[in-house]
């Protein structure tokens, strides 16, 4: 697994700044983390948590939880027991069926949550399978979501092979960073740099889109298989 530290050190190399004298480490760190936090909207990092208890009529999601993919209630059932989704305004979430909701804080400090349409005693457990925001990972804390909070030696929980994503979008960024630059203190010849770091943001920008979708594509692919069937007779 790459750690923040080498990452940033291979995103500076890809700058041609190994110095670090136009881009900081701190800039570079917090490029990274939008990164992260835009590769997570496409590829959520799947997890799946247990809850068991008394009677609930809602429960907490975790912090940075992406999308709800199943409710399954209760937990051992053949075949499995899904819980179904209900906008509060939808008449299944009032005709006394059992469905859930997810109900948005849209507050960074406290995380969503999703209630039910009526008590449910947990007794026998439920699982609650989501998608969450990757992160930077300890292997004393977990996932530390916050740049701030990571330390050098902290690794990335996106898969190796998709490290070329982040690379991109740091490169876009520092485009812009450059063309927001020249368009605050113009040099000599600034509507020729800024017509050029344009359209290399540009560029970045669309080689980043691309590089997103070939990821999608690629975890879609699946390969046709052919069975041979019996001849009637």
């Amino acid at each position: 697994m790459t750690t923040l530290a080498e990452m940033i050190d291979r995103c500076s190399n890809i700058l041609a700044d190994p110095s670090n004298t136009t881009y900081s480490d701190a800039l570079i760190t917090e490029w990274l983390s939008d990164a992260i936090a835009d590769y997570s909207i496409h590829f959520g990092r799947l997890k799946t948590s247990s809850h068991g208890g008394g009677i609930v009529s809602k429960l907490d999601l975790e912090v940075g939880t992406i999308a709800v993919l199943s409710v399954e209630f209760p937990v051992g059932q053949t075949p499995k027991q899904f819980i179904p989704y209900s906008n509060y305004s939808q008449e299944l979430f009032h005709q006394g069926q059992l469905a859930y909701r997810r109900v948005p804080y849209n507050d960074p400090n406290n995380s969503d949550r999703i209630e039910f349409s009526e008590s449910i005693d947990l007794s026998p457990s439920l699982n609650l399978r989501f998608t969450i925001t990757h992160g930077f990972e300890d292997s004393g804390t977990g996932i530390l979501y916050s740049p701030s909070a990571a330390s050098s030696a902290d690794t990335f929980s996106i898969p190796d092979h998709h490290e070329n994503i982040l690379l991109l979008f740091v490169e876009w960024q520092a485009t812009r960073y450059l063309m927001h630059k020249e368009q605050q203190s113009p040099t000599s010849g600034s509507s020729l740099l800024m017509s050029q770091f344009s359209a290399n943001a540009s560029s970045l920008h669309a080689k980043y889109k691309e590089a997103i979708k070939n990821a999608g594509n690629d975890r879609q692919t699946s390969e046709a298989v052919q069975w041979k069937l019996d001849k009637w007779d």
